[in-house]
C-alpha cells in the first residue's frame, strides 16, 4: 500500500507517475486510489487517463448504496441484453464481448469503478475474474478502504491491485492552493487556518478561500510601513471562517447526498454535538462512524473523541440541517447521553437551547464561560445571545462583558459592565463589576478622570446600599485592587518607579490578595523590572504569575497570553534564545481559535528574537506582520508596541546615536539619528503610548523629550549596543560609549547582559585574542551581532597592523556567520567585510582558477601576463585568509558577493 501526500497539481505529484507506472506495467492488473471525498481521486484518474499513451477506458462503472444491495447493480447498464444475471460464466461472456474490437493497444481494456466502496459482492466478484486473468487494467476510486472480505480487496493482498492513498494536502500543498487562489502571499497564521478549517481537504479548501475572498473574511491585510518599501500582498483572515455560501453549501450536500442514511445521520450528529466518544457514536447508530473514518471523512484526537475532520464541513452541514431533523436527531442523540451519563460540551449545550431542550441557567452559564475559556467567543455570545444571560442575572452580565471583550468589543463590554455596576446590588459582583471595568477602560485608553469614577461609585454605593455590612466585609479586598490598580496607572507614566516596586511587593506579599491580583501584580512587577534590566528576576515573577493561573481555567482565560508575553519578552531580553524558540514553538500548531488569538503575539516576540540576533530584515518583516496582524484583532492592545520595535528596527540599522537623550552615566555623544515620525518613519503614529513597555521601546525609537531613554535602561542598553557611533569610536580610541555600555550593562541580568558586559569591556575591546574568544563564545549561544561585532573589531585590529592574511582570515569567518545565521550586517560590519572585497579581474582569476585552470591558462584566457595572474592570486589569497588555490573549492561563497 502506498500512502502520499498531495502537494502539488496532479500531473506534477508522485500519485500521478506511480497510477501511469501501474497502468503500464504487464504484471499489475490495475490500482485502487482511495482517500476521503474530495481529495482529488477523480482529478488525478482524469489526468493519468489524459495521457496520450493511456487508451480510452471501454468501461465505467458507478457505484452508490442502493445499487450495492442489488446483485450486479453496478454492472446492470453492461448486462440489459441478459434475461438472467444469476450465471457469473454467462456475465464474464458478456462483458468479454464488450471489450471485442476495442482498440487498446498493448495496453487491457481499462475498466473505471466509482464510488468503489459501494460495489455489490456480484460485481466485485466478476472484476476480479477478470483483473486475474489479465483481461483488463483495473481502476477502482473509492472513499476509505475497500471491504476486506469482498474479492476485490483480497487481490491487493497478493499484489496484483496496487492500493494508492491519498493523503489530504500538508502545509506546503494548501499554502501553495491557497496563493494560487488569493494571487498572493499568505501568513504562516493564514495557511494554518486553512489547513485546520478545511482539513487539508482540497476542495474544501477551494471552497473555503473563495468563499473567505467573496466576504473579506480572507482579506490583503499588509501595507508597507516606509514609503521606500514595495507592498507585498500578504494575505491574513479577519475571523475564524466565512459564513455558509453557495459554494461551501453545495459542496457539503454534493458530499452528504453520496453516503448511506446511516453515516449521514453519525454525520449530522458530529456537526451538530461536536466531537463525540465512540461509545455514544456505537450505541445511537451502531457501526456506521468507522466507514467515516476509514474514509477519512472523521478524525480522532487524542483522547480518542471523534470529530469531522473539516471543521468548514461540520459548520456547512450544522447550517444546512433543518430544524426539525435537529430536534429529532438531538432527543436520539440525548438519550444515549444520559444513559451513559455525559456531561454536556458548549456546542451541545447550544445545540440544546436551539431546539428548546430545556438547560438548566446554571449550566448555560457554565457554557458560555467554558466557551470563553476555550478562546471560542464566537460560541459564547451565541449561547449568551440565544439564552439571553445578560438580563437574566448579574453573573450572566459578567460572562456576557468577557465574551465582548474576547470578540474585541471594548466599548460594547463597557455599556454592558456599566449597566451591571449601576443595578448590581450585591457588593462581591459591584466589586468584579469594577475592577473588569477599570481594566477595560485602561485598554481602550480611558482618561483618569473616568477611572476616578469608579471608585467614587464604589464609595457611594457603600454609603447608600440597604445592606452596609455585607459591603464593609467586602471593602478591604475592594482597597487592595484599588492600590494595585493605581499602582499600575503610575508605572505607566514618566518618572521615578522605586515606590511603585515597593507597593506592589507589598501588595503580592498579602497572604489575603486574591488569585487575580496575584496574577496583575506578578505582570506589572515583570514590566518593572523589565525596563530596569532585571529580566531574569522579571522572568521568575511572570512564571510565579503562570503558576497561579493554573490553578483556575477562569484565570487562565484572561492572563495567560498576558503572562505568556512577559516571559517570553524577558527571556529574550536576557538571551535565552532556545528557550524563547522551544516556548514559542509550543504554541504553535493549536487550534484555529488559539491560533488566530496569539498569532499576532507570537510574531512579534519571534521578530524581537531576529532583531536582537542580528537579523534585522527578517526582524523587520515580522513586526510588519504583527502590526497588520494586530490592525485586525489586538487581544493584549499591542499594536502600538508592535509599531514602535518596527521603527526600533529600522532606526537602528544606521545605529547612530540620537541628539539629546540622556542614559545613566552621562549624556551620549549626539549622531545623526532621525526621529521616527509619521513623516519620516513612513508609518501612521498609533495613539501616545500607555503601557510602561511601549514607553520604553518608543523612547528608544524617537528620544521625545517627555519620555527621558534614561527611564528605560534596559532599551538605553540596546540602543548602545546596536550603536555604529559607539563601535566606530572603540576603533579609534575613543571609549567613552563603551564604556557606558560596559557599565549599564555591568549593572543588569541575563546572559546577553554578560555578552555585552564582556563585549565592552576596557581590557577586551582592544585584544583581538580576546575579542575572537568572545566571538566563539557568543556564536555557541545565538547571540550572533555580537560575535559579528566581536569578529568585525578582530579583522579591523590586524588590518590596522598590516596583518592582512589573518584579517582575511577573520574576514572569511564573519562572513560565514553572516551567511549562515541569515543576519543583515549593520553599517559597521558591512564596511568591515568590504575590506575582503574582490575587484572584477580578481573575480573572473578566482572563477577561472575554481575551473580547474592553472595560472597559465587564466593568463591566457584573460591576455594578461602569468606575472599579473600571480600578483592578483596573492591578492585574493590574503583577502580571503587562505594559503593557496586548492582552498578556494572549498569557499561556499565569495567574500565581496553577497550570500
Amino acid at each position: 500500500m502506498i500512502h502520499l501526500t498531495r502537494r502539488g497539481q496532479p500531473h506534477e505529484s508522485t500519485e500521478f507517475a506511480e497510477l501511469l507506472k501501474v497502468l503500464k506495467a504487464p504484471t499489475l492488473g490495475g490500482a485502487m486510489v482511495i482517500g476521503s471525498p474530495g481529495t482529488g481521486k477523480t482529478r488525478l484518474v482524469r489526468s493519468v487517463l489524459a495521457q496520450p499513451e493511456v487508451p480510452t477506458p471501454v468501461m465505467r462503472l458507478h457505484c452508490s448504496p442502493t445499487l450495492s444491495k442489488t446483485p450486479y447493480g453496478a454492472l446492470s447498464p453492461y448486462l440489459s441484453v441478459l434475461e438472467r444475471t444469476e450465471d457469473p460464466v454467462q456475465v464474464l461472456r458478456e462483458i468479454h464481448a464488450l471489450f471485442v474490437g476495442a482498440d487498446t493497444g498493448e495496453v487491457p481494456p481499462i475498466v473505471v469503478v466509482e464510488d468503489a466502496q459501494f460495489l455489490d459482492d456480484e460485481t466485485s466478484f466478476a472484476l476480479s475474474m477478470l483483473v486475474e486473468n489479465a483481461a483488463v487494467k483495473l481502476i477502482a476510486i473509492g472513499a476509505g478502504r475497500i471491504e476486506g472480505d469482498s474479492t476485490l480487496f483480497s487481490l491487493t493482498e497478493t499484489g496484483l491491485l496496487v492500493t494508492i492513498v491519498i493523503q489530504p494536502l500538508d502545509t506546503e500543498g494548501v499554502r501553495v492552493l491557497a496563493q494560487e487562489l488569493t494571487g498572493g502571499e499568505l501568513t504562516v497564521g493564514a495557511v494554518e487556518v486553512i489547513r485546520a478549517m478545511s482539513g487539508g481537504n482540497p476542495s474544501f479548501v477551494t471552497a473555503f478561500v473563495r468563499s473567505s475572498l467573496d466576504q473579506g473574511v480572507l482579506v490583503d491585510a499588509i501595507e508597507p510601513l516606509e514609503p521606500q518599501e514595495k507592498s507585498r500582498p500578504s494575505w491574513m483572515f479577519a475571523r475564524v471562517s466565512p459564513e455558509p455560501d453557495e459554494e461551501l453549501i453545495d459542496l457539503v450536500r454534493e458530499m452528504h447526498s453520496a453516503l448511506p442514511a446511516g453515516q449521514q445521520r453519525a454525520l449530522e450528529i458530529l456537526a451538530l454535538g461536536g466531537a463525540q466518544p465512540r461509545a455514544l457514536l456505537a450505541a445511537w447508530g451502531g457501526g456506521h462512524y468507522l466507514h467515516l473514518l476509514e474514509a477519512g471523512i472523521l478524525t480522532a484526537d487524542r483522547d480518542g473523541m471523534l470529530q469531522v475532520r473539516a471543521e468548514i464541513h461540520a459548520r456547512v452541514l450544522r447550517h444546512i440541517t433543518a430544524p426539525g431533523r435537529s430536534l429529532e436527531l438531538h432527543a436520539q442523540w440525548d438519550s444515549c447521553r444520559q444513559a451513559l451519563n455525559m456531561s454536556l460540551t458548549p456546542l451541545q449545550v447550544l445545540w440544546g437551547l436551539e431546539v428548546s431542550a430545556g438547560i438548566p441557567d446554571e449550566m448555560v452559564l457554565g457554557a458560555a464561560a467554558q466557551a470563553n475559556n476555550d478562546l471560542d467567543y464566537p460560541l459564547a455570545w451565541k449561547i449568551c445571545a440565544v439564552a439571553g444571560v445578560s438580563a437574566g442575572s448579574d453573573e450572566g452580565a459578567l460572562v456576557e462583558s468577557w465574551t465582548l471583550l474576547g470578540l474585541g468589543r471594548h466599548y460594547s463590554a463597557r455599556a454592558t459592565l456599566m449597566r451591571l455596576a449601576e443595578r448590581t446590588e450585591e457588593p462581591a459582583v459591584l466589586q468584579r463589576a469594577l475592577n473588569l471595568l477599570a481594566r477595560t477602560l485602561v485598554q481602550i485608553g480611558a482618561e483618569s478622570r473616568e477611572l476616578d469614577h469608579l471608585e467614587e461609585l464604589w464609595v457611594e454605593r457603600s454609603r447608600t446600599a440597604r445592606d452596609r455590612a455585607a459591603f464593609a466585609l467586602h471593602n478591604a479586598e475592594h482597597r487592595r485592587t484599588n492600590s494595585l490598580l493605581q499602582a499600575w496607572r503610575r508605572a505607566n507614566e514618566a518618572g521615578p518607579r522605586e515606590g511603585c516596586i515597593h507597593q506592589v511587593h507589598a501588595l503580592l506579599e498579602d497572604p489575603e490578595l486574591a488569585p487575580e491580583g496575584q496574577v496583575l501584580a506578578g505582570i506589572l512587577l515583570a514590566d518593572l523590572y523589565s525596563v530596569e534590566g532585571k529580566t531574569e528576576s522579571a522572568v521568575e515573577l511572570a512564571k510565579q504569575a503562570m503558576r497561579v493561573l493554573e490553578t483556575s481555567a477562569r484565570l487562565r482565560n484572561k492572563y495567560e497570553l498576558r503572562v505568556l508575553f512577559r516571559i517570553a519578552w524577558n527571556l529574550t531580553f536576557s538571551g535565552r534564545y532556545t528557550e524563547v524558540e522551544e516556548l514559542l514553538e509550543k504554541r504553535r500548531g493549536t487550534s484555529v481559535r488559539r491560533l488566530l488569538h496569539e498569532h499576532g503575539t507570537l510574531t512579534m516576540l519571534e521578530g524581537l528574537r531576529r532583531m536582537l540576533q542580528g537579523k534585522t530584515i527578517m526582524a523587520r518583516q515580522a513586526f510588519a506582520d504583527s502590526v497588520s496582524e494586530f490592525k485586525l484583532r489586538d487581544p493584549l492592545q499591542l499594536l502600538p508596541l508592535a509599531m514602535a520595535l518596527y521603527g526600533f528596527s529600522v532606526n537602528r540599522a544606521d545605529a547612530h546615536l540620537m541628539d539629546g537623550i540622556k542614559v545613566p552615566g552621562g549624556a551620549i555623544t549626539p549622531g545623526n539619528q532621525k526621529e521616527s515620525t509619521s513623516k519620516d518613519g513612513g508609518f501612521e503614529q498609533a495613539a501616545p503610548p500607555r503601557t510602561l513597555l511601549e514607553r520604553a521601546v518608543s523612547a528608544g525609537v524617537a528620544g521625545r523629550a517627555d519620555d527621558d531613554l534614561g527611564s528605560y535602561p534596559l532599551i538605553a542598553r540596546e540602543v548602545l549596543a546596536m550603536s555604529t557611533s559607539r563601535v566606530e569610536g572603540a576603533t579609534v580610541g575613543n571609549t567613552a560609549l563603551n564604556d557606558m555600555l560596559f557599565n549599564m550593562s555591568a549593572e543588569m541580568e541575563g546572559p546577553r547582559a554578560g555578552m555585552l558586559t564582556r563585549l565592552s569591556a576596557p581590557a577586551v575591546a582592544a585584544d583581538p585574542v580576546e575579542l575572537h574568544a568572545h566571538a566563539v563564545k557568543a556564536t555557541d549561544v545565538g547571540e550572533y551581532r555580537v560575535a559579528a561585532e566581536a569578529l568585525a573589531r578582530v579583522a579591523r585590529l590586524h588590518s590596522s597592523s598590516g596583518d592582512t592574511r589573518t584579517c582575511g582570515t577573520v574576514l572569511r569567518e564573519l562572513k560565514e556567520l553572516v551567511y549562515e545565521h541569515q543576519m543583515t550586517p549593520d553599517p559597521f560590519v558591512a564596511q568591515t567585510l568590504s575590506l575582503a572585497e574582490l575587484t572584477s579581474r580578481e573575480e573572473e582569476i578566482v572563477e577561472l582558477a575554481r575551473g580547474g585552470n592553472n595560472n597559465a591558462r587564466i593568463a591566457k584566457a584573460l591576455t594578461v601576463s602569468q606575472r599579473t595572474v600571480e600578483g592578483h592570486l596573492y591578492r585574493v589569497f590574503s583577502k580571503l585568509g587562505i594559503s593557496d588555490r586548492s582552498e578556494l573549492l572549498d569557499l561556499r561563497f565569495l567574500t565581496g558577493r553577497k550570500p
